[in-house]
C-alpha cells in the first residue's frame, strides 16, 4: 500500500478505517499474527469511549502493515 496522504487526512475516514480493521480481524485474519494484540488494543480504547479520529493514524498503519505482510 502506497501512503498518498498525510495521517491527519485520515481522520475523517477514520470509522471507515475502523470497520475495515474490524472486518479483517471477524474474518480471522489476524488471529495469531502480531497484528492481533495492536487491533485488540486499539478497538478497546475505542470500545471505551475513545474517538474514531484520534485512532485514525493507528488504524492507517495497521492497515499497512497488514498489507504489507
Amino acid at each position: 500500500m502506497t501512503r498518498l496522504t498525510s495521517p491527519g487526512e485520515f481522520c475523517d475516514d477514520a470509522r471507515l478505517l475502523f470497520t475495515l480493521l474490524d472486518a479483517i480481524d471477524s474474518d480471522g485474519i489476524m488471529a495469531g499474527t502480531p497484528f492481533a494484540a495492536r487491533w485488540s488494543a486499539v478497538k478497546a480504547r475505542i470500545d471505551a469511549g475513545g474517538a474514531y479520529e484520534a485512532e485514525s493514524e493507528n488504524f492507517y498503519e495497521l492497515l499497512v502493515a497488514i498489507d504489507g505482510a
